[in-house]
């Protein structure tokens, strides 16, 4: 389809007439398309319509660029975009749980953000609107998936190589966007500190699917390593110390902070890792020892409920040893391990039912436990996410 548009301006190039390039965001009214129907539509009438597919914002982006490269020589500069902002016709730019803001953010890098040296978002968990500096380098692939993109902020007048705080957002794998509240209210002072700041985009658990990827949370897993790996291999051009790196993340980001830091028997060589309310375990039966009333977890394997999951655990077993942090940890040496710091709201000890059992402090105390019988550093505080990255950062100046 974008081709076709491509021909068609292409077509009116010299027709005499104004002409403006128009470039849709996509069509899709499934949703309002009776689930008794089959599919695909034996009629073709609205809302059985035609879906358009693979409509990424990376190809997005590209079409907004070859329209805007058109338009150069057209009488009206200008660009149409095709985007009624209506969910359920599948032409929208509104940010969204799938792909938060790329949209906009395609937009923004082929016309510019105004004003250019800050960045407003929405985070995905409050609803409320977050602005932090602009990145100095926005959207910067690492990998082959169009989720694999990186936001990098670098400290203004270094002097020295710099620390850095690599920050996976939460959302259960499933949703969320490159920067949340968590890291949004910290990117100033992580620069003050002369410490610089990358965030990562991941392949979600949707992703997973799509790919036949399994178990599905290897996709944000790997994903988290990968990212790291490509951070160290641009350590020189971005002056960062790799000696000086610091993992982070929320929820589902903050497993996979951890997830990275332990991978391969801590090859990576991560020196700090700040983990706000994180999971520390994928094995069911261990979840249910340490949280009786936790229900998290089961769409990491495929499994739309926890008993589900529980019930094929013991066939599950070597995937849970290979992806739950906990059982990586407890085979890990502890030689090269990193500093741990994990930070939860609420005060809880062993024996209680929480309120969040998702967000529970239960997880970092049983992950403490295990770091003790392999001597390495791990602290567990009741704190909020800036008294968490004031921690990281002290640590890292050290």
């Amino acid at each position: 389809m974008a081709e076709q548009s491509r021909l068609q301006w292409a077509a009116m190039r010299g027709k005499g007439v104004p002409y403006l390039p128009i470039v849709t965001r996509g069509f899709d009214v499934s949703l309002r398309c009776s689930l008794d129907e089959p599919f695909p539509w034996k009629k073709l009438e609205y809302p059985y319509c035609q879906i358009v597919v693979d409509n990424t914002p990376d190809v997005f982006q590209k079409l907004l660029a070859d329209a805007k490269e058109f338009a150069k020589d057209s009488p009206i500069n200008a660009v149409v975009i095709n985007c009624w902002n209506e969910y359920t016709e599948g032409s929208y730019l509104m940010p969204d749980a799938r792909d938060g803001d790329a949209s906009l953010r395609a937009i923004a890098s082929v016309f510019g953000r105004k004003p250019a040296g800050k960045y407003v978002y929405i985070d995905a968990a409050t609803r409320k609107f977050m602005e932090i500096p602009s990145a100095t380098f926005e959207n910067v692939p690492y990998g082959g998936h169009y989720k694999n993109k990186l936001d990098v902020w670098l400290p203004k007048n270094a002097n020295a190589k710099t620390p850095v705080v690599i920050y996976f957002h939460g959302g259960g794998w499933t949703g969320g966007a490159m920067e949340d509240r968590i890291i949004g209210g910290a990117i100033e002072d992580l620069l003050a500190n002369n410490i610089a700041v990358v965030c990562a985009q991941y392949r979600y658990i949707q992703d997973a699917d799509e790919q036949e990827v399994y178990p599905p949370v290897k996709a944000p897993l790997d994903d988290a390593v990968r990212a790291v790996e490509f951070v160290k291999s641009n350590a020189q051009k971005w002056n960062i110390d790799t000696s000086k790196i610091a993992l982070s993340g929320g929820s589902a980001g903050a497993y996979s902070a951890i997830y990275a830091a332990l991978f391969g028997g801590c090859k990576l060589d991560v020196n700090t890792v700040a983990a706000y309310v994180p999971q520390t375990s994928l094995d069911p039966k261990q979840m249910r020892e340490w949280i009786p009333n936790i229900k998290y977890g089961a769409h990491a394997f495929g499994f739309n409920s926890f008993d589900n999951w529980l019930a094929k655990r013991d066939e599950l077993m070597p995937l849970i040893e290979k992806y739950s942090i906990a059982s990586i940890l407890e085979k890990c040496g502890g030689g090269k391990a990193p500093t741990f710091i994990l930070a939860y709201p609420q005060q809880e000890k062993a024996g209680d039912k929480p309120k969040d059992p998702t967000h529970s402090m239960l997880f970092g105390l049983m992950f403490q436990d295990i770091c003790k019988k392999k001597n390495i550093s791990c602290d567990v505080i009741k704190s909020g996410h800036k008294q968490l990255f004031d921690l990281a950062a002290e640590k890292l100046k050290k």
